[in-house]
């Protein structure tokens, strides 16, 4: 990395350094620990997500989003997942009526 580190602290520091070489433990990436924290956070396809829903449900963040549940793949624990979901937002049961709003799947009576 190019830190100027005493030779009494240089195991220290690779075991600290944010250039280090880490794998991602969801799923086996490798990249430098500095980004760890954000691939884990904001990309890892292997790491759980809430439901973008809002139910508080957990799945992997790679079966989130249309590309994966319409893109010809079987159906996946998401697409089950909203065919339950509460907060799923669905058509007004109006529209035939010409009502043009969405309802929470818990909000319809």
């Amino acid at each position: 990395c190019g830190a100027s580190v005493a030779r009494r602290d240089v195991e220290t520091h690779r075991a600290e350094c944010p250039h280090r070489v880490v794998t991602c433990a969801a799923c086996s990436e490798s990249m430098k620990a500095r980004r760890i924290a954000a691939h884990l956070a904001h990309h890892c396809l292997e790491t759980e997500i809430a439901c973008p829903a809002g139910c508080g449900a957990r799945m992997l963040r790679k079966l989130v989003g249309k590309g994966y549940v319409y893109s010809g793949n079987p159906p996946s624990d998401l697409t089950l997942h909203y065919a339950e979901c509460p907060k799923i937002l669905l058509d007004c049961p109006y529209l035939h009526a010409g009502c043009y709003s969405f309802v929470a799947r818990d909000q319809m009576a």
